[in-house]
């Protein structure tokens, strides 16, 4: 062992100091400054060094995890910005978005000012789809917190604005899994900010990349996707200008109202047309795709092999996890499947960790678009790139070719 050569301290710290390991991380952040990327690489290793007592007892596989997920969105994990949190779950490490860190993302998405606060039920405030305007006073009797409010104001000076009551805050609480203890119950107030943020970032146009960690996130920490958080059955009150807008949260609920008699069923609409996301074309859905297998058999059962097996291979190469499979998921499923000649869910599953595992960061490294399952398993239309059949032949990233971006990645670091 040299002299020089620094001893890890901790199973992660082992791994952030392998150079393979070292070019994954770099990869994946979302910086073009190398000086930047260093400073965020310096500050996952320096936590990996001396971790706190909070994530003493995490496996280092899940800890590496979340260093990965915070890279990728460009976020200090659990550091002095209060960015991303690794918070563990047993003896599993799972990444936590902060308020800080949702800002960051915002703000990298267009947005100018984001302004959020409480509404009590002695303030005085008017709201309108597109502003919110809060007046109160410093006196301490505001009342009892009845709401939570976010104002976007984006890059081109319009604004977007999100407004819940207590109910539907407290809806999310009761989703999470730390509902009666830490931040929930010693600072409601701060929570119910970043539950009212996380909801107006739906406004915001996201990367993919980012969206699809956002919203991982958030099923880990809220147990729901995409932050819904609408009260199921529960009707919205329509804004009243400058009446109290939160008023339904205090009001009392209308006296039940016997069943009517069920309406005779009503012909089944068509749905929409979907546009192809790579050649722009409009995709009618009331047409069979040309070419496509029979079909994967029950709906349900399908799927869910389908949801299970994408994402364990997206984990695996560190692309975005499909939460749902959509109606446009499938017929792109479809369409690979009868490419490829396979009907069976799991033979084509098979067939997909077999020719998609081989890719590496370097392969998609410089793609105008994210990358993502959906790219590298759709059929491509009018001469497009069919990344699928070159990772089929083949086509990756060289040995000696990795070497050299190592050898860069270890001259850039120091180490």
């Amino acid at each position: 062992m040299s002299e020089n050569q620094i001893v890890a301290r901790t199973p992660l710290e082992a791994q952030l100091r392998d150079p393979g390991r070292q070019m994954e991380i770099m990869r994946a952040m979302p910086f073009d400054s190398p000086k930047t990327k260093h400073a965020l690489m310096q500050q996952f290793v320096d936590l990996a060094r001396n971790p706190p007592k909070s994530i003493a007892n995490a496996s280092p596989a899940s800890l590496f995890e979340c260093v990965l997920g915070a890279a990728r969105l460009g976020l200090q994990l659990n550091g002095p910005l209060h960015q991303a949190s690794a918070v563990c779950y047993g003896n599993t490490a799972q990444l936590i978005v902060e308020y800080r860190g949702l800002v960051k993302l915002m703000r990298a998405g267009g947005v100018k000012e984001i302004h959020t606060g409480l509404v009590h039920e002695n303030d005085k405030y008017e709201w309108t789809e597109r502003d919110f305007r809060l007046s109160r006073t410093l006196s301490d009797d505001r009342g009892e917190a009845v709401g939570a409010y976010c104002k976007l104001v984006m890059q081109d000076g319009s604004n977007q604005c999100e407004v819940m009551t207590k109910a539907e805050i407290e809806h999310v609480r009761q989703k999470s899994k730390a509902k009666n203890s830490g931040p929930w119950v010693t600072d409601w107030g701060q929570m119910a900010r970043k539950t009212v943020l996380r909801r107006a970032a739906n406004l915001v146009e996201l990367r993919e990349r980012e969206a699809g960690l956002l919203a991982q996130a958030d099923k880990t920490e809220f147990q729901f996707e995409d932050a819904e958080v609408e009260i199921r059955g529960a009707p919205k009150a329509a804004p009243k200008g400058s009446q109290a807008v939160l008023e339904a949260a205090k009001a009392p609920e209308p006296p039940p109202v016997p069943p009517a008699a069920p309406e005779p069923p009503k012909p089944k609409q068509q749905a929409p047309a979907e546009i192809d996301p790579e050649t722009g074309e409009v995709i009618p859905t009331d047409l069979p795709m040309p070419g496509s297998p029979p079909s994967l058999g029950k709906p349900k059962a399908a799927d869910t092999v389908h949801l299970a097996r994408s994402q364990r291979l997206a984990k695996r190469l560190g692309l975005p996890v499909w939460q749902k499979l959509t109606e446009s998921r499938r017929r792109l499923l479809k369409e690979r499947m009868a490419e490829e000649g396979l009907k069976d869910t799991q033979a084509f599953w098979n067939r997909a960790e077999a020719v998609l595992g081989r890719v590496t960061p370097a392969y998609y490294e410089g793609w105008s678009e994210a990358a993502s399952l959906d790219v590298l398993i759709r059929v491509p239309k009018r001469g497009n790139p069919d990344h699928w059949t070159k990772l089929a032949e083949g086509q990756v990233l060289k040995p000696h070719e990795q070497q050299e971006k190592a050898s860069a990645i270890d001259e850039l670091m120091g180490w």
